[in-house]
């Protein structure tokens, strides 16, 4: 089934292809609460492409669990993957409109700092 997202109150924008841009307001929201949703991130068309990719990827389904909302018996499939495959998944996250956009909120510059840290 579908799983649709309705509040993340204070964290959620709208992308727009022209005119978006990474403000202060994001960056605080992405330093206070570890994510922000960016809307409309996708076109309908890709979210369908998108949608089926993952729905078929025996990958996906076998190295992820079911994550419940502990509310309301609804949850999410989570897979996690330290380094972006070749696949429809590496792509996205790849991709100008995720990269770019973490890379403007800083996140990128602290996984790498991280990274040393841990080395």
């Amino acid at each position: 089934g579908r799983v649709t997202v309705t509040s993340f109150a204070g964290s959620s924008y709208q992308f727009d292809q022209a005119n978006f841009t990474v403000t202060e307001e994001m960056k605080a929201d992405f330093r206070f609460n570890g994510y922000v949703v960016l809307r409309r991130t996708f076109s309908h068309k890709e979210m369908i492409k998108l949608t089926e990719a993952l729905e078929q990827n025996d990958a996906f389904a076998s190295n992820s669990y079911y994550v419940g909302d502990g509310m309301k018996g609804r949850g999410s499939r989570l897979s996690i993957w330290r380094h972006p495959g070749n696949d429809i998944t590496g792509i996205v996250g790849r991709c100008e409109r995720i990269a770019g956009t973490m890379e403007q909120v800083e996140y990128i510059k602290n996984v790498k700092e991280s990274d040393r840290s841990i080395a």
